[in-house]
């Protein structure tokens, strides 16, 4: 049996200077759920010894003879659920991924949901500063198979942010073949892995979309062409979880939302949101972009997916319904949820 990976405590400097030496009981600060949720205990330096040696998996819980504190605090552990029968080696593509899903998916395995990952099926339209970056940490995720969609080729200006088009090399190759041969590269997946199309979004691109099946779709564009193409997708693939990622208005870029089928806003409070009245935009312009600012984006944008890929609960994803705004000028981030009228609700109790 072994002490949860995620388990973590503190205690005073002087507590662990004097450990050889008393015998009172000494306060600690347990930490579990990476840090969001604790415990003080007051615990005998036996108790502090063992948590030296076992605290985050670094050793088995020893079998031998216990004392009456150790066994309590062995139940604290249990009763809390912060106990496992094995752990997961410290080594391999995965090892630190694990430790997250016995926390985040407690009802499966990590294999378990490291494989529901690998059999996920992501269709990414759009392979700009945002959606370049989304594609490269799914990938790295785990999930391992993609559909892209991108009319463009790779051009000197997308160098300073789009992570699979870096080598000069690549300046004039459509960026879905681009894209593709950075996964071959660097993760290992093949033609059969990756569906390509070179196309603006549009009736017939869509229907190909909606044939490949996918399990999420991230919209990764910029205003107005994001809002449009979010409501073509929704219109076309209703049963689809549908993400919106991309820039508008300068160096400011966002994440969200993700509209999962059982809990999506109606249109009229998407447009509410996404096009204020007196606030929608009529053209797109040439706005300034750094790397800080796509892949933060990118980042909150995949964290959603992966939480949602992977079965997580719905309370403890951030996008649900809301839209996460990163500003390239200082570095803050804003979360603004959508605002539902009367007419529409939905349950937000979890995955399906």
């Amino acid at each position: 049996m072994y002490i949860r990976p995620d388990v973590s405590f503190v205690t005073t400097e002087s507590a662990v200077t004097d450990l050889e030496r008393s015998d009172d009981p000494t306060r600690i600060r347990i930490y579990w759920d990476f840090g969001t949720r604790f415990a003080t205990l007051d615990v005998a330096v036996e108790v502090l010894e063992l948590l030296r040696r076992c605290a985050g998996g670094q050793a088995p819980i020893p079998n031998d003879a216990r004392s009456e504190s150790i066994t309590a605090f062995i139940e604290f552990l249990r009763a809390r659920q912060l106990t496992i029968d094995k752990i997961h080696p410290d080594e391999g593509r995965w090892s630190r991924q694990m430790p997250v899903w016995l926390v985040l998916t407690p009802q499966a395995h990590p294999d378990e949901t490291q494989a529901r990952l690998a059999r996920s099926r992501v269709a990414i339209l759009g392979l700009g500063g945002v959606g370049s970056n989304v594609l490269v940490q799914l990938a790295l995720a785990g999930v391992e198979s993609f559909l892209l969609l991108d009319p463009d080729v790779v051009s000197e200006s997308n160098r300073n942010r789009q992570t699979p088009f870096l080598a000069p090399d690549l300046l004039g190759t459509p960026k879905v073949h681009a894209a593709a041969g950075w996964l071959r590269a660097n993760a290992r997946l093949g033609e059969s892995n990756v569906e390509l199309v070179s196309a603006l979004l549009d009736a017939a691109s869509l229907n190909t979309v909606r044939k490949w099946a996918p399990d999420v779709v991230i919209v990764a564009a910029d205003e107005p062409d994001l809002f449009t193409n979010l409501l073509a997708v929704i219109e076309s693939m209703p049963e689809v979880a549908t993400l919106a990622a991309g820039g508008y208005f300068g160096l400011t870029a966002f994440a969200g939302p993700l509209l999962v089928p059982s809990a999506r806003p109606c249109q009229d409070c998407l447009t509410a949101f996404f096009h204020p009245p007196g606030l929608r935009p009529t053209h797109r312009s040439v706005g300034g972009s750094i790397v800080t600012t796509a892949t933060m984006a990118a980042s909150i944008s995949v964290t959603a997916s992966v939480l949602y890929l992977a079965g997580v609960n719905y309370s403890r994803n951030a996008l649900i319904d809301s839209v996460i705004e990163v500003s390239g000028m200082d570095g803050t981030m804003r979360r603004r949820p959508i605002r539902r009228s009367g007419c529409c609700s939905a349950s937000m109790a979890g995955p399906p």
